[in-house]
This record gives C-alpha cells, structure tokens and sequence, in this order.
C-alpha cells in the first residue's frame, strides 16, 4: 500500500480537507492526541501554540496528495 493510500494518509487528507494547510486546534482534537502526536512525530504537521493551530509541512502535503 503507498503513503498516499494508508489509512493514516486518508485521515489526515481528510482533517484538513477544505483548508489551506491549517486548521484550528479544537477541529484537530477530532483525530485524537495520540494521532496528532504522531504526525508530529514524523513531522507531518506542527503545532503552532501561539497561534492555536495545527499546520500541515511539505512533508505532510507530500503525503497526502
């Protein structure tokens, strides 16, 4: 199964579907902590705590398209 085909990839695709890349925290919650740590973990979003909101990096979009 490719990246772009698992079933963390759709979930992902998915929680940011419609967005430009960032997505308020309380609408990440939906994919649960252990989810969002992660995709941070291998660095496919980071938190932006100032801003409250989660953000897709170039690895992240890599893997969803």
């Amino acid at each position: 199964m490719s990246l772009s085909k698992s079933p963390d990839a759709f979930k992902l695709r998915t929680l940011f579907m419609g967005s430009l890349g960032e997505i308020p925290e309380s609408h990440a919650r939906t994919a649960g902590p252990k989810q969002l740590a992660a995709w941070i973990k291998e660095g496919l979003i980071e938190h932006r705590r100032a801003e409250k909101l989660y953000a897709l990096t170039p690895k992240g979009e890599s893997r969803i398209r």
